[in-house]
């Protein structure tokens, strides 16, 4: 069968390949692939140096955006772990993929390049258009407890750059400015960027098994993880419970316990056809095709390898406008977040409480999916 993939320089023998993310780039999936793959990645000559899918907590740890309730300690041996497996000279190649390395500052990036070594670092940064990424980073806020609406949240992103809110989105999502600033430190040639294709789901994947000399089909052919969107009648939800649990005096933490499980139901729902979802105005997508003008033009004249076509950036497409007024909840839905804050045990709902016993069991869990099936409205 010929290889059809694009034209990809595998990173040398001998190199740490980490993938920066940044967030809402199809991270959680290369994740998910690699930790499925980690069998077939060692006898290929790959380590992937994290020890589950994803040690987040380790790069949260090194940027200083741990999670409220969090344990640094248990985050700083994570990174720890995560170095020690990045300068191991044991497999010729070596992997270690976090978003939440694009959050790292100047200071950040020297200890990163100090600690793993910069003639063996590579960096490989995965992009889709800003008009996309506005949408998703706002649910991603909004998740973790942010009460604004959609319209504040992108004037403030958007045209507030003296905010904490949108320094903390452009640092992460000014992707020229990503890539210039670990280039500085591992050379051009040690950079490489992955435009990502909507139309295609594998090429992403695809490009990561060139990266790694990886046979075809090693990554790709695999069931990964999906962060599905939220609907707008979910997500009105998700922001109301934040909302009145604030004013209840639940903490940051409570909360963001409390909606892990309680999301965890609400997306295993397939939502109606017709259902809203969220929408970015005209106005917001010009400018995030603005900026991604600026961000295509840098990767085309910096020298650094270019996976996919990096002219998607600037044209996004405008997007069919948001109903008027109150959103309206479906009853189904409302169910399937209750539910899910039921199930949540006394740790979730407490921070400071202590079980005297851990649940083993998954019964509950195969009895709440049972009632939630039959919780579906008649097609």
């Amino acid at each position: 069968m010929p290889d059809d993939r694009p034209c990809v320089w595998p990173v040398p023998e001998g190199a740490a390949l980490l993938h920066v993310g940044p967030h809402k780039t199809g991270s959680t999936a290369i994740q998910d692939a690699l930790h499925q793959a980690r069998a077939d990645l060692a006898l290929q000559g790959v380590r992937y140096a994290s020890s589950g899918r994803h040690d987040g907590p380790a790069a949260r740890w090194l940027t200083g955006r741990l999670i409220p309730g969090q344990d640094p300690g248990r985050g700083e041996r994570m990174w720890r772990q995560v170095v020690e497996a990045m300068r191991d000279e044991l497999f010729p190649r070596t992997v270690f993929s976090s978003e939440f390395l694009s959050d790292a500052t100047d200071e950040h990036l020297d200890t990163i390049v100090e600690q793993i070594g910069a003639e063996r670092l590579h960096v490989v940064v995965t992009l889709r258009p800003l008009a996309k990424i506005l949408p998703s980073q706002y649910q991603q806020s909004v998740h973790r407890g942010m009460t604004h609406d959609y319209a504040f949240w992108l004037d403030l992103v958007l045209h507030d750059r003296e905010s904490e809110r949108s320094q903390t989105f452009w640092r992460r999502q000014r992707h020229d400015e990503l890539i210039r600033r670990w280039a500085e430190r591992v050379g051009m040639d040690h950079v490489a960027a992955i435009v990502a294709d909507s139309s295609d789901f594998t090429m992403v994947p695809r490009s990561f098994e060139q990266l790694l000399d990886l046979a075809p089909g090693t990554l790709v052919d695999r069931d990964v993880m999906v962060n599905r969107s939220y609907t707008l009648p979910e997500l009105e939800l998700v922001r109301g419970f934040h909302a009145l649990g604030r004013a209840s005096g639940l903490s940051v933490a409570q909360r963001h316990r409390l909606i892990l499980r309680a999301s965890r139901y609400v997306k295993e729902r397939v939502p109606d056809k017709g259902e809203a979802k969220l929408s970015t105005p005209d106005w917001a997508v010009d400018e995030a095709n603005r900026v991604g003008a600026e961000i295509r033009d840098y990767l085309t004249a910096s020298g650094i390898q270019v996976i996919g076509d990096p002219s998607s950036l600037a044209n996004a497409a405008y997007e069919p406008s948001m109903p008027d007024g109150p959103v309206a909840v479906p009853s189904e839905i409302a169910a399937r977040f209750s539910v899910g804050m039921a199930l949540a045990t006394p740790q979730d709902r407490d921070e400071d409480s202590r079980p005297s016993r851990q649940v083993a069991s998954d019964a509950p869990e195969r009895g709440t999916r049972r009632l939630l099936h039959r919780l579906r409205p008649a097609r």
